[in-house]
C-alpha cells in the first residue's frame, strides 16, 4: 500500500495514504508547499534566498496546513518529479516540523546593516574624536576650564555631555564646583540636548575658542611635526645629540610634542604595538625591513628577534634564513632602511592607526 507522511507531532511518522482521488482544486499556495515538500537538502539549499520574502507567510501557512497529496496529485502538480514520484509512490502532508524546516531554509532572516558592538552609546550626543568635539578633547584641560568657568550652566552641561568619560572627568576638577553643580543639575533637569542646542554650543566652541587658538596651536604642531621627521631622518649616532641640544634651547612644552614624535628603530619594542609589527611587513619592501633588522644586529638592541617573533612561524623562519645569507649593509643604507621603517610607524601614528607609548623624557 502507498505510504504519506504525517507532520502530526514532532517526527515524521509514516502512515498509510488514503486511496485519494487526484485534486486540481487547491489553492495555489498548496501546490507550491506540495513542490517544496518533495525537494532534496540539495536542492532547498540552491534556492536559499532566492524566493520573496513576501512569499513566507503564505508557503509556511500552507505547509502547516497541508492534507495528504498522494503519488498522482503529485505527477499532476510537478511532471518534472514524475519519476521520483514513480520510484517512491509516496503522499506528502505538511506540519509545524516541515513548515519550520522548510521555512528555515528557504528565506534569509533579516540582518542589521551594522555591527552591534560598534555602535556608538545612544547617550553620546556626536562620535569624540571627530568635527568640533574631537579638537576639544584634544585641548589642554586648563585652557579648555578658564574659557568654560564663565559661561552659563546649560553651555558647560553640553561641553561635558560631549566629551569622553574621562575627558569629562578631567574638566569637572578644573572647574569651579558651583559651576559643575550646576551644569549637573542642568543636565539631569532637561536630559540629553536637543540637535539645535548642540550646534549652537559647537559654533561658539569654534568661534570663540577653537579659533582663536588654532592659529597658533597648528603652527606649532607643524613645525613639532617637521623637527621630529627630520630628527627621524639623522643617523642614529647623531640624533641623541640633537635632541639634547634641542632640550637645552627650548621650554619643556615646546619639546615634549617632538620628542613624542622622534622615534629610534631599536624602541620600536618599546614604544609601539605589537600589532604594528604584521603591518610592517605587509607596508614595507621586505629588502628594507630585513636591511634594517640586519644592521640592528650591530647595534646596541638587535630587533630581529622581536619582529620575527611577532609573525607567523613559517615566515619568520624564511626571513632568518635570508638575513642568514645576507652581507653586513653599509652604515648609510642601514640607517635609511632604519629611517624608512621608523617614518612608515609614524605616518600610522600620525593617521590615529597606532599610539606610541611615551619615553622617559614625555612622560616628564
Amino acid at each position: 500500500m502507498p505510504a504519506a507522511i504525517s507532520g502530526q507531532g514532532t517526527d515524521q511518522q509514516v502512515v498509510p495514504s488514503p486511496p485519494n482521488k487526484p485534486r486540481l482544486d487547491r489553492r495555489p499556495g498548496e501546490k507550491a508547499a506540495a513542490v517544496l515538500a518533495l525537494l532534496s537538502e540539495t536542492t532547498l539549499q540552491s534556492l536559499h534566498g532566492k524566493l520573496s520574502d513576501a512569499r513566507r507567510d503564505q508557503l509556511v501557512e500552507s505547509l502547516s496546513g497541508l492534507r495528504a497529496v498522494s503519488p498522482s496529485e503529485q505527477k499532476l502538480l510537478v511532471r518534472e518529479f514524475a519519476q521520483r514520484l514513480k520510484e517512491e509512490k509516496v503522499s506528502v502532508r505538511g506540519g509545524t516540523s516541515l513548515a519550520s524546516k522548510l521555512g528555515t531554509r528557504l528565506f534569509v532572516e533579516d540582518e542589521p546593516d551594522f555591527d552591534p558592538i560598534e555602535m556608538e552609546p545612544e547617550e553620546e550626543i556626536n562620535p569624540i574624536g571627530e568635527g568640533v568635539w574631537g579638537e576639544v578633547s584634544k585641548l589642554p584641560i586648563d585652557v579648555l576650564a578658564d574659557f568654560l568657568n564663565s559661561r552659563p550652566p546649560a553651555v558647560v552641561g553640553i561641553v561635558l555631555a560631549s566629551l569622553s568619560a574621562d575627558r569629562s572627568s578631567e574638566l569637572a576638577n578644573a572647574l569651579t564646583i558651583d559651576l559643575v553643580k550646576a551644569s549637573l543639575k542642568h543636565i539631569g533637569m532637561t536630559g540629553k540636548p536637543s540637535a539645535l542646542a548642540v550646534e549652537a554650543v559647537e559654533a561658539l566652541m569654534q568661534r570663540d575658542l577653537l579659533d582663536t587658538l588654532g592659529d597658533t596651536g597648528e603652527k606649532d604642531n607643524k613645525n613639532a611635526i617637521r623637527v621630529a621627521d627630520i630628527l627621524n631622518r639623522v643617523p642614529s649616532r647623531y640624533r641623541d645629540t640633537i635632541l639634547e641640544a634641542i632640550r637645552r634651547d627650548l621650554d619643556p612644552e615646546e619639546v615634549t610634542p617632538i620628542a613624542s614624535r622622534v622615534l629610534n628603530f631599536t624602541a620600536l619594542e618599546d614604544r609601539a604595538p605589537r600589532q604594528v609589527v604584521p603591518l610592517l611587513f605587509r607596508e614595507i619592501e621586505l629588502p628594507v625591513l630585513l636591511t634594517a633588522m640586519k644592521y640592528s644586529e650591530s647595534q646596541s638592541k638587535p630587533m630581529t628577534d622581536y619582529l620575527l617573533g611577532n609573525i607567523s612561524q613559517r615566515l619568520a623562519d624564511q626571513y632568518r634564513e635570508q638575513l642568514a645569507k645576507m652581507p653586513a649593509p653599509a652604515e648609510d643604507q642601514g640607517e635609511k632602511a632604519q629611517s624608512d621603517v621608523v617614518c612608515r610607524v609614524m605616518e600610522m601614528v600620525e593617521d590615529g592607526r597606532i599610539e606610541l607609548a611615551p619615553t622617559d623624557a614625555t612622560e616628564a
